[in-house]
């Protein structure tokens, strides 16, 4: 596993990027729109921009963090399916004792008596 003050290091460095990141974009889009028909417009695609490459960036970043410690996040439900394989296994141990005990094991007789059938 990755430790944890570097993990979070790099997540402060994203921040302060993403921060910082729509002066960079200012001159980007000013320059782009010249001669079109916005270009006297008032700059609201860089916030959507910086927002957008934002939205990759973090997720990324989460996945990566989920990725690293895969069982982490889940413990919870790992032991409840550990606990659900446990009760399997002791219902499927005790099951094969019980036909162990018998003599002469029929399927047939043993699915008849199950629901009262006569044979």
């Amino acid at each position: 596993p990755i430790p944890l003050a570097y993990t979070r290091s790099l997540l402060r460095f994203l921040n302060l990027w993403l921060t910082l990141l729509p002066f960079s974009l200012v001159r980007t889009f000013t320059d782009f729109n010249k001669g079109t028909w916005w270009e006297n417009q008032p700059l609201f695609v860089v916030p959507l921009t910086t927002c957008f490459i934002g939205l990759v960036f973090l997720s990324l970043e989460d996945i990566a963090v989920q990725i690293e410690e895969p069982f982490v996040v889940q413990s919870d439900k790992l032991e409840r399916l550990s606990s659900w394989f446990q009760m399997d296994a002791d219902e499927m141990r005790d099951l094969t004792g019980r036909l162990q005990a018998r003599e002469h094991y029929d399927p047939v007789q043993l699915r008849a008596a199950e629901y009262n059938e006569p044979l």
